[in-house]
């Protein structure tokens, strides 16, 4: 099992996949019995799954990353501004992902939330 999964935006494909392949190649290896949450995190992505990657435009990418990083089964996800880009809805899709993840009991270490944001549960301020 991977312990560490790390997303920093946009995703970049190097063959042409659609965005349900590159979801199971992130969580390659990992064990049958957690293909289930594979399909519930490419169900609250909210991406077509049968869409090319390399059609997506910059807020579905960083859309996609996010859910390849917790498709990934990692038990702690880096996450680097997750509402960085898109409009409202991608940022419900990201909310949900990141809320999912939580409720799994990984570790998120997420830069750029508000320390107010119901997803953060304690803030680290670094210096300049």
């Amino acid at each position: 099992r991977r312990h560490i999964a790390f997303h920093a935006g946009a995703v970049m494909p190097v063959l042409p996949v659609t965005v349900d392949e590159y979801l199971q190649l992130a969580g390659a290896g990992r064990p049958a019995a957690a293909q289930t949450g594979a399909a519930e995190v490419a169900r609250l992505s909210g991406l077509p799954l049968t869409q090319p990657v390399d059609t997506l435009d910059a807020a579905a990418m960083q859309t996609l990353g996010l859910a390849a990083a917790l498709a990934s089964g990692a038990s702690v996800l880096l996450i680097d501004a997750p509402l960085a880009t898109g409009t409202g809805d991608d940022h419900s899709r990201r909310r949900a992902l990141l809320t999912e993840a939580r409720h799994s009991g990984r570790t998120l270490l997420v830069t750029g939330l508000n320390s107010r944001d119901p997803l953060v549960d304690h803030v680290v301020e670094a210096g300049a």
